[in-house]
């Protein structure tokens, strides 16, 4: 067990053990968590965009100092490229980042930081991208979790979220969609399990264009709950399956029932 408050990104991955991205596909696919894990993960374009969005909300210095807002040039003509080329000399050993991502980091990281309760918890005393390690009791698997920012006066997990819609509703699907409760649950439980007390999970949803609407979230001791069932059960089928050196995916004949939110559709859909 233990709490690094100064590990870098790319050491926290090496580290060996179940983090709640995989959890999450351990807990309905086996077939797929293990291809997922057995090959190498190439970010993308979205996924770069994200952690770059992450690290100026949460370290805006750090990324001022690493990153400049490259220049809105076209380097398909020769006054583009060198515009280009100026800009990176006048900037050595600093990562460029499009005008348009870092003037909407900007605009995002604002509206969270005005925002009666987001902005307080940010700019509570603590610290960002702290990582955390503990062995599971029931399986002794080793487990892990990158928290987005660790409030110490208010004792809460910070986890910052991008979406098209804040709003109440549509927060709830995604939590349900993305299974954000598992997440929530198994850092809650890792915080506990390196002698933290009465841990706080916070979600700060904040939209991804203008007017940028931010809602902060706590969830319900009963879906921390539920998601601390789903984590269990993921692990329990990661120890099962490693063991069996079986991995299913889904087998057997799949009946579905009706959902109970089709009608209205098909009601809108029938004729006059």
């Amino acid at each position: 067990m233990a709490i690094q408050y100064d590990l870098e990104e790319s050491a926290y991955r090496a580290e060996i053990g179940c983090h709640a991205t995989s959890l999450k596909d351990w807990a309905t696919n086996p077939q797929r968590a293990k291809a997922k894990a057995e090959t190498p993960m190439v970010p993308t374009a979205a996924m770069i965009t994200g952690r770059l969005l992450h690290q100026y909300v949460l370290e805006p210095k750090r990324f001022k100092k690493e990153h400049f807002m490259a220049p809105a040039c076209k380097l398909n003509t020769k006054v583009g490229r060198e515009l280009y080329e100026a800009a990176m000399v006048a900037n050595p050993g600093r990562e460029p980042v499009r005008e348009a991502d870092w003037l909407q980091f900007e605009a995002m990281r604002e509206a969270i930081m005005v925002h009666p309760k987001a902005g307080a918890y940010l700019r509570c005393k603590g610290c960002s991208e702290v990582s955390v390690f503990w062995d599971d009791e029931t399986t002794g698997l080793p487990c892990k979790g990158r928290i987005d920012r660790l409030a110490e006066r208010q004792g809460a997990i910070i986890d910052v979220k991008t979406c098209q819609d804040a709003s109440p509703r549509a927060v709830a699907r995604s939590v349900s969609q993305f299974n954000y409760h598992l997440q929530a649950a198994f850092y809650t439980d890792g915080l506990m399990a390196n002698d933290f007390d009465d841990v706080e999970f916070i979600f700060v949803f904040v939209e991804k264009t203008a007017p940028y609407s931010v809602s902060v979230v706590r969830l319900a001791d009963d879906y921390l709950a539920a998601g601390r069932r789903l984590y269990n059960k993921a692990l329990d089928n990661y120890a099962m399956c490693h063991e069996a050196d079986l991995f299913p995916g889904w087998d057997e004949v799949i009946t579905l029932e009706r959902p109970h939110w089709v009608e209205p559709f098909e009601q809108l859909k029938a004729p006059a």
